[in-house]
C-alpha cells in the first residue's frame, strides 16, 4: 500500500527507497551456472529492491541459507505492479517461487492464477500470527499503521482520539491526505469512524465534509505531508506513518500519537507462486515468519513484527498501540472501490 512510494500507500523513507533498483537477477552466496549448485535445492524469492533487499539479505536470506542450505536466488521489481507484470508475462513458464508484495497485487496475482493457496497448516509459525493475515492469497510479513502527528507550540492541548481533529482550534491547520494516499486508507478510517465500512463510503464521505473546514492543506505523498508541516502551512498531519514521523522525532519540536479507538493498520506479505520449488517456497516463507527474522528485519526497516512472539523495535515500540488497537484494512474491498473514491473524492470534498 504506497502513497509516495506507490499507489497503494505511503510510508517511512526506508520504505520510500525499498522500491528503488533495476530489475535484475541477484543469486546471493554463489553463482547460478556453478555445477555444485545446480545439484543443490534453492528457492527464487522475487522482492523490494535498494535498501529492503539489503535488510532481507542480512535478516532473512543469508541467515535461512545457513540454516537449511537451500540457496535463494532474489530478484528485484521497481514497484509491485510492474512485478504483477512480470509475473504475468511468464505465467506459462513460471520460475518464482516467492513473491514478497502488498495484499492487493497478492489478491490480484491469485485472480491471475499465479499463485498457490497458503494454509496455516503449512506454516508452523503462522500460529502467531492474527488469523485475518493468514488468507490464501498472502500471509502478513510485517505491519504498519497510521497515526497523528502535530505541532506541540502550536496543538497546546495535544490530539488523543481521531474526533480531535474536529475541535475548532483545529481550524486551518490540518493536512488531510487525498482520496488515493495510502490506497484510500483514510477514506476507510472515515467510514469506520461514521459507522460504515471498506463497502459503504457514504456515512465517510458525509463525515469528511464536517472536517474540512479544519483543513489548510491536502497531501499528495509521504514527502508532501512531511513538508507541510515542518514549513509551517500544517500543524497537524492528519495520517502519518510512524517510520516517516521518526527522522522528525529528534527536532523535539513534534508529537505522533495512535489515537483512540483504533488505528488503520497493513501489511505487506508474501504470496507463494507456482513456481519449481513449492515446499523450499514454503520453509522461505515459514522463516521468514519466526521470531529472530521477524525481529531483526523489523529494527532494519523500521516497521513492526506480526509475530506475537516478537518484540517491536526499540524506535517504535514507545509508539505503537495497543494490540487492540490495530484494526486491519480489507484490501480487497478498498482496492474494489478506490477509484469511485477517488472520483467522488475530487467531486465533493477536494474541490480543484
Amino acid at each position: 500500500m504506497r502513497t509516495s512510494k506507490e499507489p497503494s500507500a505511503g510510508r517511512k523513507p526506508a520504505l520510500c527507497t525499498r522500491k528503488a533498483g533495476a530489475v535484475v537477477a541477484l543469486l546471493l552466496g554463489a553463482c547460478l551456472w556453478s555445477p555444485s549448485l545446480q545439484a543443490q535445492e534453492k528457492v527464487v524469492v522475487f522482492t523490494f529492491g535498494g535498501t529492503w533487499l539489503d535488510y532481507m539479505k542480512k535478516d532473512i536470506i543469508e541467515p535461512f541459507q545457513k540454516e537449511t542450505g537451500i540457496q535463494v536466488e532474489a530478484r528485484v521489481f521497481q514497484n509491485t505492479m510492474e512485478g504483477l507484470a512480470q509475473l504475468k508475462a511468464q505465467k506459462n513458464n513460471l520460475n518464482v517461487d516467492v513473491w514478497a508484495t502488498s495484499p492487493i497485487p497478492a489478491l490480484l496475482a491469485a485472480k491471475e492464477g499465479l499463485s498457490d493457496p497458503l494454509s496455516a497448516s503449512e506454516l508452523s509459525n503462522a500460529q502467531y500470527l492474527p488469523t485475518s493475515l493468514v488468507k490464501p492469497e498472502y500471509v502478513g510479513w510485517y505491519k504498519f499503521f497510521f497515526g497523528v502527528v502535530y505541532n506541540k507550540a502550536a496543538v497546546p492541548g495535544g490530539i488523543r482520539t481521531w474526533k480531535d481533529l474536529w475541535s475548532p482550534d483545529l481550524k486551518g491547520k490540518l493536512g488531510l491526505p487525498t482520496a488515493a494516499y495510502g490506497q484510500g486508507k483514510f477514506v476507510v478510517l472515515l467510514n469506520w469512524l461514521a459507522g460504515g465500512t471498506e463497502q459503504n463510503a457514504d456515512p465517510g464521505f458525509a463525515l469528511v465534509k464536517t472536517l474540512t473546514p479544519n483543513a489548510a492543506a491536502f497531501f499528495h505523498s509521504d514527502t508532501e505531508e512531511s513538508k507541510f508541516l515542518e514549513s509551517g502551512e500544517i500543524a497537524v498531519a492528519s495520517f502519518m506513518m510512524v517510520g516517516d514521523y521518526l527522522p522528525m522525532a529528534e527536532s523535539g519540536k513534534y508529537e505522533f500519537v495512535a489515537p483512540d479507538p483504533y488505528v488503520p493498520t497493513t501489511v505487506d506479505c508474501f504470496a507463494l507462486l507456482k513456481g519449481k520449488n513449492h515446499e523450499n517456497g514454503l520453509k522461505f516463507i515459514n522463516y521468514a515468519l519466526g521470531k529472530a527474522a521477524q525481529e531483526a528485519f523489523a529494527a532494519d526497516g523500521a516497521v513492526l513484527p506480526i509475530n506475537s512472539q516478537a518484540a517491536a523495535p526499540a524506535s517504535l515500540a514507545k509508539y505503537a498501540p495497543p494490540e487492540s488497537h490495530y484494526r486491519y484494512v480489507d484490501e480487497g474491498a478498498a482496492a474494489d472501490h478506490l477509484q469511485g473514491w477517488i472520483e467522488r473524492w475530487n467531486k465533493e470534498v477536494q474541490v480543484q
